[in-house]
């Protein structure tokens, strides 16, 4: 097996992706430069079967590859991610089942075969917040029932009850699968799977791969805690020393893996920040948050300024809706993670849903940006989604991250 350095990285210790069937365009595999990208292109115009063959064939432990890699770049690797796409996803599984244990396992349209041992051991150890687990799935079951699709494989891998799309070529679509007509995503402690409605399993390589899950992989696997309030003062009497000061903070920012901080950069101005407390869970800005939710797939229809849309930011909406009930005709519901959420107040007149100075009027008169450019914006601050409260409770809610891969306004959904 031959693998192509696609991007070296920099630094003794670096973080390294490592991608199984890369996809011919790989211009959208470009990181932050500290960043190692290898990646196998898998052999020319080979079948499902060839491929799973191949790889169970040529696929090393992952110690002899990264035994390889860092002699041949000079440098030791943390964290390590292991992505496959489609067929790639048989190397992934491989790498597991010789033992490898990366830091995070990315899976695009790559759950194939009746074999779920490796990936379900993983994605358990992902849930319970041992390592990352990130896979994506399109709508394609065309497979079925002579074998079982991605989104089939996914569901038992995780447990996580995924929808799929319900366009004319979902066929033949399983009568217990939820509807979703834009990206959902689920998310139970590391393990994330985002749903996607489409049919178009090319762009899950593409462009999901490395714009969505790749991203969030990184992002989860290299988090850093903040200072404390002791570290300066000791930081302040080692600078005295020299070496002493030195030492310490070498010591104090380690990477810790897996650990949820966040600074999201400040908004220009005051947007009216609120916090809830609702069925025992707790709704503060950029305080992690688990939640049950249900989703309408119809989109909404477009009310202009009754309803603020004119200016209100793009994104999966949804409400928080306690406890496991299952959801009418035409809704969705799961379980929803934020890391970051910003929480608004609904509307600071109280005697008003909408007005001007409900949220979205709000975030329009502070940031001047208005739809798919408001989300980029916020997503670009570090928030991942918007709750809205008011009185204690929460109303309209917002996923903000599908609208990464958008790139042009879509009817609310």
């Amino acid at each position: 097996m031959a693998l192509r350095v696609v991007q070296p990285g920099s630094g003794s210790v670096r973080p390294l992706v490592l991608v199984y069937l890369l996809p011919h365009d790989d211009s959208a595999f470009r990181f932050p430069a500290n960043v190692a990208v290898v990646a196998d292109t898998g052999p020319p115009q080979a079948t499902l079967d060839v491929l799973q063959n191949y790889y169970a064939a040529s696929v090393p432990l992952l110690d002899a590859t990264l035994a390889m890699l860092t002699q041949q770049l000079g440098a030791t690797f943390s964290p390590v991610v292991i992505a496959g796409f489609s067929a790639g996803g048989f190397a992934v599984k491989r790498l597991l089942t010789l033992g490898g244990d990366p830091d995070a396992v990315v899976l695009a349209d790559a759950t194939y075969g009746t074999d779920l041992t490796a990936w379900t051991k993983y994605a358990q150890r992902a849930i319970r917040g041992e390592r990352v687990f990130i896979a994506s799935h399109s709508s394609n079951v065309f497979m079925e029932p002579n074998r079982p699709s991605p989104w089939r494989n996914l569901r038992t891998i995780t447990g996580f009850n995924l929808p799929l799309g319900d366009g004319p070529g979902v066929a033949p679509r399983p009568s217990d699968a939820p509807v979703t007509r834009v990206p959902a995503v689920m998310r139970v402690g590391n393990a994330i799977v985002h749903s996607y409605p489409d049919l178009i399993h090319s762009n899950q390589g593409v462009v999901v791969l490395p714009t969505v899950l790749l991203p969030e992989a990184l992002n989860l696997t290299t988090k850093t805690s903040e200072p404390s309030r002791s570290y300066w003062w000791v930081a302040i009497v080692g600078a005295a020393t020299g070496l002493v000061g030195y030492l310490w903070w070498t010591k104090q920012h380690t990477p810790r893996r897996l650990a949820y901080v966040r600074n999201p950069l400040p908004l220009p101005g005051d947007v009216g920040l609120g916090r809830a407390v609702e069925a025992d869970v707790v709704f503060e800005t950029c305080v992690p948050v688990t939640f049950r939710f249900m989703h309408n797939t119809d989109p909404s229809p477009y009310m202009q300024k009754l309803f603020s849309q004119d200016v209100e930011p793009a994104g999966v909406y949804m409400i928080h809706v306690p406890g496991d009930h299952a959801p009418p005709s035409g809704w969705i519901a799961g379980t929803m993670h934020f890391d970051c959420p910003l929480i608004l107040e609904l509307n600071l007149n109280p005697d008003l849903v909408y007005g001007p100075l409900d949220w979205k009027q709000r975030l329009y008169k502070t940031t001047r940006k208005k739809h798919l450019a408001l989300s980029k914006y916020l997503l670009s601050l570090g928030y991942d989604g918007i709750i809205t409260v008011r009185n204690g409770e929460t109303s309209e809610i917002v996923d903000l991250r599908p609208t990464r891969t958008w790139t042009r306004r879509r009817p609310r959904s």
